[in-house]
């Protein structure tokens, strides 16, 4: 029941607000869609459709509500997510709202408020014994870990932006008007706490070495196989070393994060690309009849249309425009290598890292780096099935534990 009760609940979510995608956990629901949103002036078609009379109605609605987001903030309406895609038109992307990086963002605010307001509407729901009832605002106290690019945590003059970026959440109370459902419902959201980390240097840590036990399992037989001479030292390797290096290749940036005796040495950067960039930028010069929009772009480079020549061609300017990113991660590699040679793995993730690895041999070039510098370091790229969600991974780990010290 949405009742006219003041109670408040305490939600605890992890947000990795990528260029590409969100990928969060509000309060044990996971979320995983394209980081846009876009203004919008009408009502859209689907409040039409939803009888709050009828409780099938009303019950796949709420199920189905952080897919339809349409709320207000700051008294401008936006569509958020799966349901700004869905209006086919020209969505506000990361790339678009960001010029200046994540922390001076719209999106920044936008997209957690929209989902926190969606999720504490569901909650309010699935406690209620009786009917459901829109009432008096809803209240939500959040706790809240996220995380900005390495290179965005702090600003041109040096200084750590990350205290500023969490005062945009817990310096007001955020009021998030939800319109999915045909009538409005009022939430609002307090951020009690909101933890800022930096990207790439958390994952390795948290979602490795002190986390997804069948991650750690995984790259500890991996790399058995791919170093069967020091297959011996693999679990250590994996579970113990102090001395690491971790390219998270994300949609918009790549952090090169470095460790030192269990703690990130400030020589750690950001390259300002991600391979997000690489297909916006081949996609813009592209030029074939059969090609209208960035989604039919994506579609015949994924394989997905059958045009195989197309493909092809694709791939190759793909390939082609990558090489300046991968030249700038060799180089950034080579510098942190130099600045520890006592590095024992490099660690490869992010988004971007699954075509980098898999179809421009980012993973051989990296090899042939560390064989030349004659380092020890092993390479291990943690798979496409773990690749685009480590950090998120590490943000819930830390949310999960700060949820248990509530307790």
């Amino acid at each position: 029941m949405i009742s006219k009760s003041k109670a408040k609940k305490e939600m605890f979510v992890s947000c990795d607000l990528g260029y590409g995608a969100i990928k969060a956990n509000f309060d044990g629901v996971k979320v995983k869609q394209d980081s846009v949103y876009v203004p919008i002036y009408e009502n859209p078609s689907w409040e039409d459709g939803i009888d709050l009379e009828n409780p099938d109605a009303v019950d796949e609605a709420i199920k189905n509500l952080l897919n339809k987001l349409d709320v207000s903030i700051n008294d401008t309406r936006y569509l958020v997510g799966k349901s700004a895609l869905d209006k086919l038109g020209q969505t506000i992307t990361m790339q678009m709202d960001a010029p200046n990086g994540k922390a001076d963002s719209n999106s920044a605010i936008i997209l957690p408020d929209a989902f926190i307001a969606g999720r504490a509407i569901q909650e309010a729901y699935e406690n209620s014994s009786d009917e459901f009832v829109i009432g008096e605002p809803i209240q939500v106290n959040v706790q809240m870990v996220t995380a900005l690019p390495i290179s965005e945590a702090r600003n041109e003059n040096g200084e750590d932006v990350r205290p500023e970026y969490a005062d945009r959440f817990t310096k007001k109370v955020h009021t998030v008007t939800v319109h999915s459902l045909g009538e409005d419902i009022v939430v609002r959201i307090k951020y009690d706490n909101v933890l800022v980390l930096k990207e790439g240097q958390i994952a390795t840590n948290s979602a490795i070495q002190h986390g997804d036990a069948k991650l750690a399992k995984k790259l500890i037989a991996q790399l058995k196989k791919d170093y069967s001479d020091r297959a011996d030292e693999a679990e250590d390797l994996i579970l113990k070393a102090t001395d690491y290096i971790s390219i998270d290749i994300g949609q918009g940036t790549t952090d090169m994060a470095l460790f030192y005796e269990g703690a990130v040495n400030d020589n750690s950067y950001s390259i300002n690309q991600g391979f997000g960039n690489i297909i916006e930028d081949v996609f813009k010069r592209f030029r074939d009849p059969l090609i209208k929009t960035k989604e039919d772009f994506v579609r015949v480079w994924h394989g997905e249309a059958g045009l195989r020549d197309l493909q092809t061609k694709i791939d190759n300017q793909i390939k082609q425009e990558s090489n300046d990113l991968q030249a700038d991660i060799l180089t950034g590699l080579t510098s942190l290598l130099r600045k520890n040679p006592a590095t024992k793995v490099i660690y490869v993730f992010g988004g971007g890292s699954i075509p980098m690895m898999e179809r421009y041999d980012l993973g051989k070039k990296i090899k042939d780096r560390i064989k030349l510098l004659r380092t020890p370091a092993v390479l291990v790229w943690v798979g496409k099935d773990y690749a685009q969600d480590l950090n998120e991974i590490a943000l819930d780990n830390i949310a999960s534990y700060l949820k248990e010290q509530a307790k």
